[in-house]
C-alpha cells in the first residue's frame, strides 16, 4: 500500500466517487453538473449518493501503490473498499504517425471526449491535428476541410505490422462540422472512423488511424514498416474537423478491441519555448495540448535528464 501521508500529497480534491466501468464513468461526466460536490469533508444522508473520482500523477516507479483502499465513515461505524492498481507495459516500441509539428488536440482523461467514449476500444485515443502560428487548426475559411492545416498531411505507419483491415470510399465532411447521420452509422458501425486502417503488429496488438481522406495508400494484407505512408490526413466519418485519430488496441476490430495505453519515443514535445526530446527506450504517453514533433529537435533537452534523480517514469 502507498504510505497515507505520501498519498495524500498526491491526491487533489476533486468534486465527483470512484465507479468502476468506463460506461457508468461517462455517464456521470456528462450528468455531473446534477451531482452533488461536496469537497473534503461531507456528510451523506439517508437515500442520497455521491460519486467520487480522484487523479494522482506518480513520478517515481517506487512510488506505485498495489492498492488504493477507500473507507466510508457512518453513524453506525465505517465500511472500506480496496481497489487493485492495475498496470500495462505495451509490448509495441510506437513512434508518432506524422511528420512534423502537430498538436495533441486531446487524449483520454476523465474530462475528455474519448474517456466518456462508450467503444472500450476508444479508451486510450489520441486526437492529432495541425496549429498554425495563432495556435488555431485553420486558416481561412472554417467550413472548408482545405483551410485546415492537417488536411491531406500524410499518416504514417506507427510501428512495423501488417494491414488487417481497411474501409476507404467514405466521402469527407463538408461543410465542416457536418457528420453522418446517426441512421447511416448505425447501419455500419464501422464508418463511425470514416476511412481507416488497423495495423496487427509483432506483439499481437493493434494500431488503428482513422478519418482519413478516400483513397487510401495500403491494401489489406500489406507489410509495412514504420514510416510508411498509409493515407492521409481527412475529416470522413464521426469526425467534427479534419484530424487523425490514433488508438493501440488488443484486436483488430475497432467495434469489439479493447483499448490499450499506448506510449511513444523518438519525438520531441515543447512547453513554449522548452523542448524536451523523448528517447525510444523511455517512452511516454502523448501531451494533450501540447506541439510534439517526431525526432529530435535542435536544442532539445533530454527528459531522462530531468527525470534521472527522481528514478524515471
Amino acid at each position: 500500500m502507498l504510505e497515507e501521508a505520501l498519498l495524500g500529497r498526491r491526491l487533489r480534491a476533486a468534486p465527483w466517487v470512484v465507479i468502476t466501468d468506463p460506461q457508468s464513468l461517462a455517464t456521470a461526466h456528462r450528468l455531473r453538473d446534477r451531482y452533488l460536490r461536496p469537497m473534503g469533508h461531507a456528510r451523506v444522508g439517508s437515500g442520497e449518493t455521491v460519486s467520487l473520482t480522484r487523479q494522482f500523477t506518480i513520478l517515481r516507479p517506487a512510488e506505485l501503490p498495489d492498492a488504493l483502499r477507500v473507507t466510508v465513515a457512518f453513524d453506525g461505524g465505517a465500511a472500506s473498499r480496496t481497489f487493485a492498481v492495475q498496470t500495462f507495459a505495451g509490448r509495441t516500441p510506437l513512434r508518432l504517425p506524422v511528420a512534423g509539428h502537430w498538436q495533441v488536440l486531446s487524449g483520454h482523461r476523465f474530462d475528455e471526449p474519448h474517456g466518456q467514449a462508450l467503444l472500450l476500444s476508444q479508451s486510450f485515443a489520441y486526437d492529432l491535428a495541425v496549429a498554425g502560428p495563432e495556435g488555431l487548426t485553420h486558416a481561412g475559411d472554417r467550413r472548408m476541410n482545405a483551410a485546415y492545416h492537417a488536411h491531406g498531411r500524410p499518416v504514417l505507419a506507427a510501428a512495423d505490422g501488417e494491414v488487417v483491415l481497411t474501409l476507404d470510399g467514405q466521402p469527407e465532411n463538408e461543410p465542416v462540422g457536418r457528420r453522418p447521420e446517426l441512421e447511416a452509422l448505425l447501419r455500419s458501425p464501422l464508418a463511425t472512423g470514416g476511412n481507416l486502417v488497423v495495423l496487427r503488429h509483432a506483439s499481437g496488438e493493434h494500431t488503428a488511424y482513422f478519418h482519413l481522406r478516400p483513397g487510401l495508400g495500403v491494401r489489406r494484407g500489406q507489410l509495412v514498416r514504420a514510416g510508411d505512408r498509409l493515407g492521409a490526413c481527412g475529416n470522413s466519418g464521426n469526425s467534427a474537423e479534419p484530424h487523425l485519430h490514433l488508438q493501440l488496441q488488443d484486436g483488430p476490430d475497432p467495434m469489439r478491441a479493447r483499448g490499450l495505453p499506448a506510449r511513444f519515443g523518438d519525438f520531441t514535445m515543447r512547453f513554449g519555448q522548452l523542448a524536451l526530446y523523448v528517447p525510444p527506450e523511455q517512452p511516454m504517453p502523448l501531451p494533450t495540448g501540447l506541439l510534439v514533433h517526431p525526432g529530435r529537435l535542435e536544442g532539445a533537452i533530454d527528459i531522462g535528464q530531468l527525470t534521472r534523480r527522481s528514478g524515471g517514469y
